[in-house]
């Protein structure tokens, strides 16, 4: 098999592959890299494979979250052989990467649940037997459609949905739930999705990143595409793309994860992002004293007037913000068309009233954070940081144009691009700002080689009248008290599915306002144990539920506190059908999401059914189902006609498709080609800038949002006499219109030992953590390849200091008492002295899982507190970096 070399650092590999379906890959440094197989390969089917009963069955893949990548199926005799890369593939153009080519142990792994089950042990934990006995499914199925039906009786509140990554194809999950009316979906993976918030105000976006095709500088920060483990085989082109124009990228990170031979790695202290940023642009407005002005004066708030209280100064009679015209010397309203030259800088006094610019106010808050100043808390030298501002201002090329279809868009081929190894930390949100304002003062925001939001994003005209842009999902949580849900979503005004958050409120209710405690539960393609921090809090949490059914492939952690288990069958035993309804930016940008769909391959193996299905039949059954067809419709966007009762997914499938793409089209001619790939818009309607240029609107650079929210949040807590749980102080403080700079609660102190911070990144074969990616023995065998998974990373100099070598065994242990180990020592060069590494840290606990679960010793997540006092209270973003000690086992 050829195996065609891609980019990389010195001995590194750009594309490997696996050597057969149970094949080995090559060898990746630090966690990152994936193995994708050669279309070439599978050109064309042999005419003798045909004659002997063997066919190739069209469809996608769903290793992961993404399901872009077209595939083909090679079954003979009714066995699924294989899985290959469809050379027609739009997106990953014939590859597949070892998540995909390993789904077919999946299929026939004989872990998984076979029929429905019920517990006989009533003790609850990890670590004890549920002492399970088989059931028919009407058993199954009506006792646990009379507990929700009972608890929903006595109040809707009292049942919990437990979610996450591996139900997204569900066209059920939420409106399965939402129509029983609880409020409370409990979704796991959003305490490490920070970075989505502070995208959707900005960008209007979920993501962003750097522009794949015209971006030649860029500064990452705790952003790895392929080293982080966000990878499928679009992106994986992206970075192919990236490498071979050139493109010089930085990378700021607590360890070197470098897959370019064009990167540069700048170790970074963890926690210590935040300095970093506020340092760049410091030197940008103090020092260089170059940026793009006609972008900031225009596009952003900047030269909007503050008062004294922070807000802005408004007009007497039409209550506008006011700006100051220096060419008239007076205050306008923002959208004068009259204004002669709109003022930046300086303070004025209107009616009065002193007043200054906002761009002012955020030149003074930084002019303390000199490079100097940053060294000593990031050790990233002060020269450097002049260095790196300098590149950025020096290769954004402000004031310059380029033409793409014949439109003229502003160009900008430099940025800073983020990740969650900078917004998962207690103020990361701060720190997502500030690094957003610096591509802000570069213009490279939402233009040709700047920072990128994508699509999914909609134009609405704010209390003022500016058109503002925002993403459809960016409308904030209410601000409420006393809180209604269980993630407490009501205090935390970002919060992204802060699911974790229900371990704190579940074990005492009264003590954040709440009265009620949920008491039924169903868990459905989610795991608080591999998302959401401490498994000790989560198992006293789950352990609490009165009762609890379990939708699951295998006996994971959440089953071990399930009474009922319903068993899912494998997405290869079912049709199959996914619309993705965001998209990443890249190079093959779309109208919307492709739209996959997949025949059944094979005759199911044991007594699974689909996961919809079996939702559909438990909304029949508690008298739901009326509702439940509908909120699929509304929240699906299905504009066909679901009939009233169905226990077939196929039918809703066909109603979908046809509403989507017309009469002509159902199910089975989707699943013929395997995939629908939607119009692709043209090169210049990727940038948000085209749709609204110039002054069409006006970016935050000033976060008017949180200072309403500060006062909004402490007027409402005062009048009620009580204290946030992340402490009143706390939200006057963070909650502020300009960044600066904090010293979180698991900052790096010294004092009894603990003088590092963990630091941990997804191994790229279990990302997102979907179809049991962690059990599948042909991934952990590909991971166990990696020198580095399943160890704790040490740099050398540090692990000389505290006399270890390689193949030690150590205990780690956090400040909150919370030991793990004893877990094996690996040394490096390629980590932050100051940093010790996980790569991966999937160790799982269930015993009901394969063993192979058990086979990587560190479990990162145990060490993650989810105290009030140490998450971020804008986003409720989980800090990822504790403090530990370390000692010799």
């Amino acid at each position: 098999m050829d195996q065609n070399k891609t980019g990389g650092g010195k001995g590194l590999t750009r594309r490997s592959f696996l050597k057969g379906s149970a094949g080995v890959m090559a060898l990746v440094a630090m966690g990152g890299g994936l193995a994708y197989q050669s279309a070439a390969v599978f050109a064309g089917t042999d005419s003798a494979e045909q004659a002997n009963g063997t066919e190739y069955v069209n469809g996608f893949c769903d290793g992961c979250l993404y399901k872009k990548c077209r595939t083909r199926y090679k079954i003979k005799d009714g066995v699924l052989l294989n899985v290959e890369g469809h050379p027609e593939g739009l997106y990953n153009k014939g590859n597949l990467c070892s998540r995909g080519q390993a789904q077919v142990m999946n299929l026939y792994n004989p872990w998984r649940t076979k029929t429905p089950l019920k517990r006989t042990n009533p003790k609850k934990g990890l670590d004890v037997d549920p002492g399970w006995v088989e059931i028919t499914w009407e058993e199954a199925l009506s006792i646990t459609a009379s507990k929700i039906k009972e608890a929903k009786s006595k109040d809707p509140r009292l049942f919990a949905m437990f979610s996450g990554f591996g139900a997204y194809h569900s066209l059920y999950m939420r409106p399965f739930a939402t129509a029983l009316g609880t409020p409370n979906i409990i979704f796991s993976p959003g305490c490490f999705c920070s970075g989505h918030s502070g995208s959707e105000i900005l960008h209007g976006s979920f993501v962003e990143c750097a522009d794949p095709k015209y971006c030649k500088f860029k500064i990452d920060i705790g952003r790895g595409q392929l080293n982080n483990g966000s990878a499928d085989g679009e992106t994986q082109g992206d970075v192919d793309s990236v490498v071979d124009r050139g493109t010089r990228i930085i990378k700021v990170d607590p360890r070197n994860s470098t897959l370019f031979s064009s990167s540069e790695w700048v170790p970074i202290r963890p926690q210590t992002e935040l300095a970093f940023v506020l340092s760049l642009e410091y030197v940008i407005l103090h020092e260089i004293k170059t940026f793009d002005v006609e972008f900031v004066k225009n596009r952003t708030n900047a030269s909007y007037l503050i008062g004294k209280d922070g807000f802005y100064v408004r007009h007497a009679t039409s209550g506008k913000p006011l700006v100051w015209d220096a060419a008239a010397n007076k205050p306008k309203e923002f959208d004068d068309e009259t204004i002669g030259d709109l003022a930046l800088e300086g303070s004025f006094e209107i009616s009065g009233v002193p007043a200054q610019t906002a761009f002012s106010l955020i030149k003074d808050k930084i002019k303390d954070y000199t490079p100097e100043w940053q060294e000593k808390i990031t050790t990233i030298p002060a020269a450097k940081i002049r260095y790196l501002a300098g590149e950025l201002v020096k290769e954004a090329c402000i004031g310059s144009t380029i033409s793409i279809d014949g439109i003229t868009l502003p160009y900008r081929p430099a940025c800073i691009s983020i990740y969650k190894g900078l917004t998962n930390h207690q103020f990361g949100h701060v720190a997502y700002y500030t690094a957003m304002t610096i591509n802000i003062l570069l213009g490279a925001f939402d233009v040709p080689g700047g920072s990128l939001g994508f699509n999914n994003f909609r134009y609405a005209k704010d209390e003022d009248g500016q058109p503002q842009i925002y993403h459809l999902g960016a409308v904030g949580n209410k601000i409420k008290f006393p809180p209604t849900t269980l993630d407490m979503s009501n205090l935390i005004p970002l919060a992204h599915d802060v699911g974790y958050q229900y371990t704190n409120t579940i074990k005492d209710p009264k003590k954040y306002w709440l009265d009620y405690a949920p008491k039924v539960g169903l868990f459905y393609g989610g795991n608080l144990f591999s998302k959401g921090g401490s498994i000790e809090e989560i198992s006293q949490g789950l352990a609490s539920l009165e009762f609890a059914a379990a939708i699951a492939t295998v006996l994971d952690e959440h089953a071990h506190f399930a009474d009922i288990i319903l068993p899912e069958a494998n997405h290869f035993e079912t049709v199959f059908c996914y619309e993705r309804i965001f998209e990443r930016p890249s190079t093959q940008r779309d109208m919307y999401g492709p739209m996959g769909a997949r025949k059944a391959l094979v005759k199911p193996l044991y007594n699974g059914r689909h996961g919809d299905e079996i939702l559909i039949d438990l909304a029949a059954r508690i008298g739901t189902l009326p509702p439940t067809n509908g909120m699929a419709k509304g929240m699906n966007g299905i504009k066909g006609d679901i009939p009233p009762m169905t226990n077939k997914i196929q039918v809703v499938y066909d109603a979908w498709i046809k509403g989507k793409y017309g009469a002509e089209w159902d199910f089975n001619k989707v699943a013929e080609l395997g995939q629908i790939v939607p119009p692709s818009l043209a090169e210049h309607e990727i940038y948000q800038y085209y749709y609204a240029p110039d002054k069409k609107i006006k970016l935050p650079i000033y976060n008017i949002f949180l200072q309403k929210t500060r006062v909004q949040m402490l007027e409402m807590l005062e009048k009620a006499g009580v204290e946030h749980p992340a402490g009143n102080n706390t939200i006057r403080e963070v909650y502020q219109p300009i960044p600066h700079w904090f010293e979180g609660t698991e900052f790096p102190h010294g004092k009894d030992g603990f003088d590092m911070n963990l630091v941990g990144w997804r191994t790229p074969q279990f990302l997102h953590d979907v179809n049991n990616s962690t059990g599948n023995p042909v991934l952990q065998e590909v991971a166990s390849h990696n020198p580095f998974y399943g160890k704790l990373i040490l740099n050398t100099e540090t692990a000389v200091k505290k006399g270890l070598n390689d193949g030690d065994m150590v205990f780690v242990e956090n400040q909150h008492g919370v030991k793990i180990g004893p877990v094996p020592v690996k040394t490096s060069e390629s980590i932050h002295p100051d940093a010790a590494g996980v790569a991966g840290g999937h160790h799982r606990k269930a015993f009901g899982m394969d063993p192979v679960n058990h086979t990587t010793p560190v479990s990162w997540n145990r060490l993650i507190p989810i105290a009030w006092n140490t998450i971020d209270p804008v986003t409720g973003a989980i800090e990822i970096s504790p403090l530990i000690r370390i000692s010799k086992a």
